[in-house]
């Protein structure tokens, strides 16, 4: 990782690196939970990985130093509110795609930057 001074809007990373399979596998599947119908409660375990990979996200930008990387990662505590409301993300809607496309994005992004092995 190459030294940087202070926090940057995509941290320190090392530019020749390895993509980040983990990110890209991620925002993928992510962006398949978008668009898959359901007409019932939100799937727990779902928000359960989601919550865990959040704490993954923030460990990489806290390390890199990355303001992108931890607002990824406090973004992905909306996925608590689906463990207690049962009603939040029932259907697929416009507020539905809209909050699961920009997770995928921040975590796309990371994926080629502070994500980076």
């Amino acid at each position: 990782m190459s030294e940087s001074q202070g926090w940057t809007l995509l941290g320190s990373y090392e530019k020749s690196g390895r993509n980040s399979t983990f990110g890209l596998v991620y925002a993928v599947m992510i962006a398949i939970i978008t668009f898959q119908s359901h007409d019932q409660r939100y799937n727990i375990g779902t928000s359960a990985i989601i919550l865990l990979a959040g704490l993954f996200i923030a460990k990489k930008a806290a390390a890199s130093a990355s303001i992108v990387g931890i607002a990824t990662a406090a973004y992905s505590l909306i996925w608590v509110v689906p463990i207690f409301n049962t009603s939040i993300f029932y259907h697929v809607d416009g507020t539905f795609v809209l909050v699961h496309g920009i997770l995928s994005l921040g975590v796309a992004v990371g994926a080629f930057t502070y994500l980076k092995n």
